[in-house]
């Protein structure tokens, strides 16, 4: 708990935080709009593999966080390639339009950043804030309305339950020469068997 209860209209609130990205089901369900923007503050990928505690720590809640909105982002760029979703609420799903915000400065922040109440460091996040938003608006503004910026079908790529598995194809079958030894009177000897060889066996492999 950050901050002690407020009571409103009788009933008691507290903020504790979040511990995942609120889902996007109310914009699509009770909002007219078809264009959602989202605001990323947690890196979906870092670069590296985390080693210390406090690394493994840091990561896990990013991606304890991002688990819930990733799996609607992956269930948009599925309807979006089924031939008819209907015309109920599959199909407000498949056409919404996704849009992101993002700032590499996030790659440089830790879990522990998000207690850091400092007002220099709040300043700091309302004008990179702010920078993201006008680039984004200089390069994608026009495309709002239009059409999605941020690219779903990666996604499906990244996850083999919501999209379909790449098969490896099998390695050839080794080639077996075989050789016929020509004795003194030139007639072929019988050539020797050769060895056989196991028929290796397709894998699946899940990207």
């Amino acid at each position: 708990m950050l901050f002690q209860a407020i009571e409103i209209d009788n009933e008691a609130y507290w903020d504790g935080g979040c511990s995942g990205n609120p889902t996007i089901t109310p914009l699509v369900r009770a909002c007219s709009s078809s264009d959602t923007i989202l605001v990323q503050v947690n890196p979906v990928e870092r670069p590296g593999t985390p080693r210390s505690a406090r690394e493994i720590f840091d990561r896990l809640n990013e991606v304890s966080f991002n688990a819930p909105l990733l799996k609607e982002l992956r269930m948009i760029a599925v309807l979006r390639q089924v031939s008819n979703p209907g015309d109920c609420e599959g199909a407000r799903w498949a056409d919404m339009r996704i849009h992101r915000i993002a700032s590499p400065l996030m790659l440089d922040l830790g879990y522990s950043s998000k207690l850091n109440g400092e007002w220099d460091f709040l300043t700091m996040l309302r004008d990179e804030g702010r920078r993201c938003a006008e680039e984004f608006l200089t390069v994608h503004g026009n495309e709002i309305g239009h059409r999605s910026t941020l690219d779903l079908d990666v996604l499906l790529d990244a996850d083999p339950e919501m999209g379909p598995a790449k098969v490896r194809s099998p390695p050839a079958e080794p080639k077996v020469r075989s050789r016929s030894k020509v004795g003194k009177s030139g007639s072929s000897a019988t050539p020797p068997k050769a060895s056989s060889a196991r028929k290796p066996r397709a894998a699946s492999v899940a990207r």
